[in-house]
């Protein structure tokens, strides 16, 4: 009961208006580069048609490389906007969506992790700015917090497996 009582009590964490700013940052910089990695590793190719011409995940059809450079350029305004610390809101619900749609094409494990913290982080938006920040509980940075720390404690334990 008291370990219970513990983990619900860590939703009522208080977090510094610095290691937020930190974390927004941080996110910037991740959504950055997953355009990279996606325009570095041909995915512009696979939406032309030029690789993998065939539909690999079935239930939505790839959209064309227009809709790509589009969906890069947004999440490249989502990730500089968390960057400066300019319309970070409305940048963590629009990345969510962003990363909602892009796994509908093209599935990844970080941008489905991602795609998790992002939504966390939408559910309430915390300002760093606003007074008294570090007085009042964020229950949704808490939710990143155990949601991260759940994914890195299972990822160490099955690469102790034999089978890995």
């Amino acid at each position: 009961m008291r370990a219970l009582n513990a983990f619900w009590s860590s939703f009522d964490a208080r977090f510094e208006p610095r290691a937020v700013e930190w974390f927004y940052r941080l996110l910037g910089g991740a959504l950055l580069l997953l355009v990279s990695h996606e325009f570095l590793n041909a995915q512009w190719a696979v939406h032309a048609g030029r690789l993998c011409p065939r539909r690999l995940l079935a239930l939505t059809p790839l959209y064309p490389p227009a809709l790509l450079l589009a969906e890069w350029a947004l999440t490249i305004l989502c990730g500089a906007a968390l960057l400066t610390g300019r319309f970070r809101a409305p940048a963590v619900r629009l990345g969510a969506v962003l990363l909602f749609v892009s796994l509908t094409q093209r599935f990844m494990n970080q941008k489905a992790m991602l795609l998790c913290v992002l939504a966390c982080a939408a559910i309430a938006p915390p300002d760093p700015a606003e007074p008294e920040f570090a007085a009042r509980p964020r229950p949704a940075l808490a939710l990143v917090l155990w949601h991260t720390a759940l994914v890195y404690a299972f990822s160490a334990y099955s690469k102790t497996s034999p089978d890995f």
